[in-house]
């Protein structure tokens, strides 16, 4: 009789033991879902989307110095074959020198880059052939702006897409980006001072340096009246 209440009470004891090893397996599950279902909310939704930004996109820029913003389209999860896009900015503040197609990810151009220091605006428009884009923050053109006045400058891609390679041309844009900065007047440089005058001896093949004199003042001349004598 002991031994088999000895037995039940091992079996009771395995079974307990068991049941609870199943129920924290499934409460630590349960735990790592919620994490990973909080973290998926509460990242931001433009860690995942398609975008297009400007970078920087912040700073300080100086009046007269030219200076490089680069437009960047960014991916991660869809393979994309076409992008476009207008960028605007305050033609009261800033002027574009020039734009550059360099180590950008599109290879073809349905329209070249271009601006318009009257409008303020830059549009760009490429495609990228089989297997397309897949990546973030892929450049797509570097446009060179020259400040010209001190202030505050905002500028923001007031328009574009990003197309999926998925042979339909899905439009999946999600975000444009913007900036703004900070233009600033270039600091006065201090006047030089003139170099003296240095004379070269004929002959010696020596420098002489000739300390400049000013011209002497003439000293002052006293007159005398001779004393006439009377008789």
């Amino acid at each position: 009789l002991q031994s088999s209440v000895h037995s039940r009470f091992l079996l009771l004891l395995f079974t307990c033991i068991w049941g609870y090893n199943i129920a924290m397996r499934s409460i630590v599950l349960k735990t790592l879902y919620s994490l990973a279902l909080l973290t998926f909310l509460v990242l931001p939704g433009s860690l995942f989307a398609d975008t297009l930004s400007v970078s920087p996109s912040a700073g300080n820029l100086t009046v007269g110095h030219t200076s490089s913003i680069r437009i960047l389209v960014s991916s991660p999860a869809r393979s994309i074959n076409a992008v476009s896009g207008t960028l605007s900015f305050p033609t009261d503040r800033l002027r574009v020198t020039s734009i550059s197609k360099s180590n950008s990810v599109l290879t073809l151009w349905v329209q070249e880059p271009s601006f318009s220091n009257v409008s303020g605006t830059v549009t760009f428009e490429g495609v990228v052939p089989n297997p397309g884009y897949i990546g973030s923050n892929g450049t797509v053109i570097t446009v060179n702006f020259m400040p010209t006045t001190p202030g505050t400058a905002s500028i923001r891609l007031s328009s574009g897409s990003i197309l999926a390679n998925d042979g339909l041309g899905t439009n999946i844009l999600r975000t444009l980006g913007k900036g703004s900065f900070s233009i600033m007047t270039a600091p006065s440089l201090p006047t030089p001072e003139p170099a003296p005058p240095v004379f070269d001896i004929e002959g010696g093949g020596e420098e002489l340096y000739v300390e400049p004199v000013l011209p002497a003042v003439e000293d002052a001349v006293s007159t005398t009246v001779p004393r006439e004598s009377y008789l």
